[in-house]
């Protein structure tokens, strides 16, 4: 589990242990037999939970790793994804180069469906890549801020601000889904999506 202050781990929800602390993270995935973690200019990888290294990030210009706010794991590695355009790849969590887009991109959140990685942030930004390396531009439905992504269910689903979901099957082509609003709201704020048992699972 990770947050503001650092990492926590737990076999069994009574007794946890905080190998990491003093930095915030806000994104953890994992893939190949390896965790990886990344926050404010960070990035930790661990093999059990328990010991974790601090990574090397490439060289950029001033400001590009300042935050790293999500990773996500696929067929070609670990994509890490955050402010000024920046997103680092790695194909086994230990070397990370990095594909750059305009500072004007704040990506939040990266999913994989098997085939293509998908990144989404704010301002409605979204771009495919098939190996994490080589990006392209896409076209959302709008310029809403997009919080989370995820894949189930055959597509991608995206939410964030604004009182719709974003859907697609391949990252390129999207559609919106309205959000029942509660009472008396005039719209809502998602900050995560999840998927399992056929259903999609929704907070804000």
């Amino acid at each position: 589990i990770v947050g503001y202050g650092g990492i926590v781990t737990t076999s069994d929800f009574v007794s946890w242990a905080q190998p990491v602390t003093g930095y915030s993270f806000t994104g953890i995935t994992s893939g190949s037999g390896l965790a990886v973690a990344v926050g404010s200019w960070t990035i930790r990888t661990s093999s059990d939970g328990l010991s974790w290294t601090s990574q090397a990030l490439p060289a950029a210009s001033s400001g590009e790793n300042a935050h790293l706010a999500a990773v996500g794991h696929g067929r070609s590695g670990f994509v890490a994804a955050g402010s000024a355009g920046a997103l680092l790849t790695s194909v086994a969590g230990t070397s990370w180069a990095q594909a750059t887009w305009p500072t004007s991109r704040y990506w939040m959140s990266v999913a994989h469906d098997g085939v293509r990685y998908c990144a989404v942030g704010t301002n409605g930004a979204v771009a495919s890549s098939g190996d994490g390396i080589s990006w392209t531009n896409r076209t959302p439905p709008t310029n809403y801020d997009r919080s989370s992504i995820i894949f189930g269910g055959r597509q991608f689903v995206a939410v964030g601000y604004g009182s719709s979901v974003w859907t697609s099957a391949d990252c390129a082509t999207w559609s919106q889904a309205a959000l029942p609003l509660p009472s008396g709201a005039t719209w809502v704020s998602i900050s995560d999506v999840v998927f399992g048992g056929g259903r999609y699972v929704a907070v804000g």
